[in-house]
């Protein structure tokens, strides 16, 4: 993904379930354009190589985009929003 306009970097996750592993990949882009600049038009349809395909027993062949609204990590994102702006106060 390094290289494409718009990637921001992304966390690796990893979990063990007996004796299987399961991996998430949560990319960080700008925009759904630099998402779909990398996977295609749609940017619905899981990009894995060959070679890591050949080391998984299965993988989501979709993704699914969502919005960062709050980011503790490194500080940006949009913060919520404060009292007496659209809490009810």
């Amino acid at each position: 993904m390094e290289g494409f306009d718009g990637y921001r970097g992304c966390y690796l996750l990893h979990r063990e379930e007996g004796d299987q592993v399961h991996i998430q990949v949560l990319s960080l882009w700008d925009t759904l354009a630099s998402i779909r600049g990398f996977a295609g038009t749609e940017g619905l349809t899981a990009v894995v190589s060959p070679t890591v395909a050949g080391l998984m027993s299965a993988y989501d062949t979709e993704v699914r985009h969502d919005t960062v609204v709050i980011d503790t990590a490194t500080g940006h994102g949009t913060k919520p929003a404060t009292r007496g702006q659209g809490d009810g106060s």
